[in-house]
């Protein structure tokens, strides 16, 4: 361990024994944690910055309504064989782009590269 991290560690630890994190606005409660998990480190600082200035990349965006789909099959009846087979039907697609493109590399493809190619030469068609 750095110096620096042992100080911080250290500082962090003292201000935790005088009861300095007790009343935290998120004491107790679950982190939130973000959507680029699954995104390599490496590239995380990229991503959150695309995501800020509103870009999302396509792989986030598909993760995220695998995520929404997967609750609202959870939520329908059992009886309702029509919205559970629709609903199944996008699941396994989305499932099946995500896993085919985290084969790969990680590509600016389609849309997304155009979009992100304008905003960096500044056109705005």
């Amino acid at each position: 361990m750095r110096l620096i991290d042992k100080i911080a560690e250290q500082r962090i630890l003292e201000a935790n024994q005088r009861g300095e994190f007790d009343n935290l606005s998120g004491a107790g409660k679950p982190l939130e944690l973000n959507d680029d998990q699954q995104v390599p480190e490496s590239l995380r600082v990229g991503y959150r910055a695309l995501k800020n200035a509103g870009y999302i990349p396509p792989e986030l965006h598909a993760r995220k309504e695998i995520g929404s789909l997967q609750q609202l099959l959870a939520s329908v009846e059992s009886n309702d064989t029509e919205t559970k087979n629709r609903l199944t039907a996008r699941l396994n697609y989305l499932l099946m782009k995500v896993n085919l493109n985290s084969a790969g590399s990680v590509v600016c493809q389609g849309e997304y590269y155009q979009k992100l190619q304008r905003r960096l030469t500044g056109r705005k068609s």
